[in-house]
């Protein structure tokens, strides 16, 4: 050990001795029949500080959600309107998030969604549903709600008719603490 180390250390012991001295003597003179200064109602109640987990929210992935207990989560957000895909003449080209486009995976397009998001898409005229997940921007024609996958436009049963009525529910984000 170096001298400023040990300098430091003594400096550290003394004041640890300092507080305790100080902390016991407070403690036994009011221990005494002396009467202690009357409390002072706030004008403000006393707020505890808030209490920060030490766990840090992740991002559950949905391999790892589909492993759990299937709950009914309520819809963050709905909207209703006209859904269209689009397949081949865009695979491999790159989307809004940076990835790949994969028309065989379940992927849409929406305008103002964050990239991400889980939705799920309802075909209103045969009531099939599937979950998709945002990661492009679009679709650019007007009037169109949202552009699916291939594969998303199959399960929905809309790939022959190219447009069907749809209802979107953006569902809440999952997390699980690590």
């Amino acid at each position: 050990m170096t001298g400023k180390n040990l300098v430091r250390i003594g400096f550290h012991c003394l004041v640890g001795v300092f507080f305790v001295g100080v902390t016991f003597h407070e403690e036994h003179a009011t221990a005494k029949n002396e009467p202690s200064p009357p409390a002072v109602a706030s004008a403000t109640p006393a707020v505890p500080p808030p209490v920060t987990p030490a766990l840090t929210p992740i991002l559950v992935s949905a391999a790892a959600r589909s492993s759990a207990p299937k709950q009914a989560h309520p819809a963050v957000h709905e909207e209703v309107g006209i859904a269209s895909w689009y397949g081949s003449r865009f695979q491999g080209r790159r989307m809004s998030n940076g990835k790949r486009f994969d028309m065989r995976k379940m992927l849409a397009a929406h305008r103002t969604l964050p990239l991400g998001s889980k939705v799920k898409v309802t075909n209103l005229a045969n009531g099939r549903a599937v979950e998709v997940t945002i990661e492009d921007r679009g679709p650019y024609p007007k009037g169109r709600l949202i552009d699916l996958s291939k594969r998303a436009a199959q399960t929905l049963g809309m790939t022959k008719q190219g447009l069907a009525r749809v209802r979107i529910d953006v569902m809440p984000m999952v997390y699980a603490y690590n």
